[in-house]
């Protein structure tokens, strides 16, 4: 099966907290710390950026990231300008297979885990701020190896569920301020290339994936939802199962206080790319079809993260504001959904998959592709 690469970003609010120095090649640390106990003036810049903390109706989009496996580049898409940035990383590794990544409204990415044969436990933070960045940032390795896991940001935490090999049911999380992992209850059914959401701080719904013996599609593994507060899973059982084959590699966002919104991923009917969407009723668990679908077969592989960007206040008498949720592949093609529409269309922007000249003395010095 030929997975298509997919990021959306995540915008949600956190602090800032001085992280210990990494002394690596390639990488940096934003923090030196001093005898006196004080830090220096950059990570003062950094926790300036990252004071507020973000609720889920957060908005302000401001671009798409997307690093490329198996080199060492990084694509950035500016949704106000319409164009992609392509830069390569400073660094002396590539970058692996298998990671998730999520985007936060401060323009930090966080990419953690990857590589199914070794299931890296490394975890990296970029800064899409700053002007052709090409540092990537160490923070604490995860407790557990993860790859084709899922990423979720909620509240000051980003969640690592589940991954291939031996981390099927394996879950922990990552405190941004205070840069620590710590382990969380376990799935009750483990699984990789499955899909998750974060909904309103309280819940963090799984849909489908895979298991050791293959593709989940029974009723009693196919969904389950984490509930934050008392660290405990339940596995869901919801009516109109049978619209729904199940898929890998799902996109997954709530686009109101009921409903979750299932797009793309690959069908396990047929094994291959879906167009369909779906909506999952969190209060009548109820799924069921709609009537649009996406404007070309898609999955969701390396960034399983969604954000809402909006573009229009709500009007008087509308439930809520209107918004629009990006997402983009590595054939350079842009998905936008309308909530107000429900409905999908394709940008006609092209991301340029070329290297950019960095340096004096072209490709052999900056432009090779790893």
């Amino acid at each position: 099966i030929f997975f298509q690469k997919f990021s959306v970003s995540l915008h949600e609010g956190l602090l800032g907290k001085e992280i210990s120095q990494y002394n690596q090649p390639g990488l940096k640390s934003t923090t030196t710390k001093r005898g006196d106990g004080s830090v220096d003036d950059e990570e003062r810049k950094i926790a300036q950026r990252m004071k507020k903390i973000g609720k889920w109706e957060d908005t302000s989009l401001k671009n798409l990231v997307f690093f490329r496996q198996n080199t060492k580049w990084v694509y950035i898409y500016y949704i106000k300008d319409e164009c992609w940035a392509n830069i390569r990383l400073m660094i002396d590794f590539l970058l692996p297979p298998g990671h998730k990544t999520v985007l936060l409204p401060n323009g930090f990415a966080y990419m953690v885990g990857g590589d199914r044969e070794k299931n890296f436990n490394d975890v990296f933070m970029y800064d899409t701020t700053q002007t052709y960045n090409t540092t990537l940032t160490r923070r604490q390795s995860s407790l557990y190896g993860h790859a084709f896991h899922s990423l979720v940001h909620a509240g000051k935490y980003l969640y690592a569920l589940g991954g291939s090999r031996d981390q099927y049911k394996k879950c922990e999380r990552y405190d941004i301020i205070n840069d620590e992992w710590e382990p969380i209850a376990d799935m009750i059914n483990g699984r990789y290339f499955h899909s998750a959401c974060n909904y309103a701080n309280r819940y963090i719904y799984v849909f489908g994936g895979c298991d050791g013996e293959g593709n989940i599609t029974s009723a009693d593994k196919l969904m389950e939802r984490y509930e934050i507060a008392t660290d405990k899973w339940t596995v869901l059982k919801f009516s109109g199962y049978s619209a729904w084959n199940g898929s890998s590699l799902s996109g997954l966002y709530p686009v109101s206080e009921s409903e979750i919104l299932i797009f793309g991923g690959i069908d396990s009917a047929t094994s291959s790319p879906s167009k369909e969407v779906y909506y999952f009723n969190m209060k009548e668990r109820e799924c069921y079809r709609s009537d649009f679908e996406l404007p070309e077969e898609a999955d969701f592989i390396t960034s399983i993260s969604y954000a809402r960007y909006s573009r229009r206040k709500a009007l008087e008498g509308d439930e809520e504001a209107s918004f629009q949720l990006y997402a983009n592949n590595d054939e350079s093609n842009v998905f936008v959904y309308d909530s107000k529409e429900k409905d999908w269309k394709m940008l006609d922007v092209k991301m340029n998959m070329e290297p950019i000249h960095t340096q004096k003395g072209g490709c052999e010095k900056c432009c090779e592709f790893n």
